[in-house]
């Protein structure tokens, strides 16, 4: 009967640490949808396909600039459409601060 006991509350465990996991994905799959919503809204459409090839290269560029562009929209500091041209020069402000320089000495 202890065995039983002891299965029951394993299983109960389990499934409270899964519906856990499903509501943090849930929450995170919201949020994604609010901030493409929000870049949608930003961007033009030249930019916003700019964006797009960008995420298929380097995702992780991609999520910084949606990031970036979700603050300055909720912050108030950006309220209309960007052009390609100004999102490039975004980009090139963003990638270009994150650049590493490499001194390589042969001694």
């Amino acid at each position: 009967m202890s065995e039983d006991r002891e299965l029951a509350k394993i299983q109960e465990r389990m499934l409270a640490e899964l519906q856990r996991k499903k509501e943090a994905e849930e929450e995170a799959a919201a949020l994604e949808r609010q901030l493409n919503a929000i870049v949608k809204l930003i961007l033009s459409s030249e930019a916003l396909q700019r964006l797009k090839r960008i995420e298929y290269v380097r995702p992780e560029l991609a999520n910084r600039v949606k990031v970036l562009l979700y603050q300055l929209y909720v912050s108030g500091k950006l309220r209309r459409t960007l052009s390609d041209e100004e999102f490039k020069k975004l980009l090139s402000n963003l990638t270009e601060s994150s650049r590493r320089d490499f001194n390589i000495r042969v001694v």
